[in-house]
């Protein structure tokens, strides 16, 4: 038997702990990976944990305000880091490819996320859109060599609040 939807509510703030939770624990997995390389790859990796602490940082009042229930800082970034020791052994190139290719997705869900948000967590969830589209834009400049390929990172953490 099909089982009956959330309601709304429920649905949302689901997300809104899955996408919390993941910035928490994705600025640990960028700080780790950053930790096993060096040249521009340690730059852009420690730029864009840094784009996902200013993200958690903007979620954290609207997750508070919902009263939501977020597992402990230290058992994220645990998870983080168990993240990126899996993808320890990757070649920065791969690495790369892997961005372009998947973080798009995350692009689309925090989208669809965007359509389902109270009226009051808009700004934050159109932070929590707009820092996946630079991360995506930064490494599609990576990918393709461009100077200027961190802009997006650097204009979405000069505009944090």
């Amino acid at each position: 038997m099909p089982r009956e939807p959330e309601p709304f509510g429920r649905d949302y703030l689901v997300e809104l702990t899955r996408a919390y939770e993941g910035e928490v624990a994705g600025e640990a997995y960028f700080d780790a990976l950053a930790g096993w390389h060096d040249g521009i790859a340690r730059t852009v990796l420690q730029r864009f944990a840094q784009v996902e602490r200013v993200t958690a940082s903007a979620l954290r009042p609207t997750v508070e305000r919902h009263g939501v229930v977020v597992a402990g800082g230290e058992e994220l970034r645990r998870r983080g880091v168990a993240n990126a020791e899996r993808e320890r052994s990757i070649a920065w190139r791969d690495l790369v490819a892997e961005m372009c290719e998947f973080y798009p997705r995350y692009v689309r869900e925090f989208e669809r996320m965007l359509t389902i948000a109270p009226d009051d967590d808009q700004r934050a969830v159109r932070r929590l859109v707009d820092h996946e589209i630079a991360l995506v834009e930064a490494a599609i400049g990576v990918r393709d060599g461009r100077a200027d390929a961190l802009a997006s990172v650097e204009q979405f953490i000069a505009s944090a609040d």
